[in-house]
């Protein structure tokens, strides 16, 4: 039995597939942010949907992220699936359900493994827990 192993060294091909699937794609310092790299699961101290706090953020599709929220007046955490529409230097999640609740925020930073979110009550840290494919 024989068996040929071949391997291209394409240097256009990097480029290419930079540009086909990273859209987007926004400069802090040397550090590139992108689409596809939310995708994960973040972690969130204080970061707020109104009355809500985020707990935990999972983005695992293009457009969708399921979100963890717990009431103020309570411990029990629910999830809630939002749309997100990432555009540059901000993020929105809409409600599916309610098109009304809609947050905006500007991304006011970025560093491998947290993600600093702005909005009207200030910087918010989320952090990379995992990363999901």
């Amino acid at each position: 039995m024989t068996m040929l192993i071949v391997a291209c060294d394409c240097r256009y091909y990097d480029d290419w597939h930079t540009r086909q699937y990273k859209r987007n794609v926004v400069y802090f310092g040397n550090l590139s942010l992108y689409e596809e790299k939310l995708f994960g699961v973040w972690g969130c101290t204080d970061l707020r949907f109104g009355r809500e706090h985020v707990k935990e953020i999972v983005i695992s599709d293009y457009g969708l992220a399921n979100i963890q929220l717990q009431d103020d007046r309570g411990t029990d955490r629910y999830n809630r699936t939002y749309k997100y529409v990432y555009s540059g230097k901000t993020i929105t999640f809409i409600n599916l359900r309610d098109e009304r609740e809609t947050f905006f925020f500007s991304i006011h930073n970025y560093l491998p493994g947290s993600l600093f979110l702005y909005d009207s009550m200030g910087i918010h840290e989320v952090r990379l827990y995992s990363v999901c494919y």
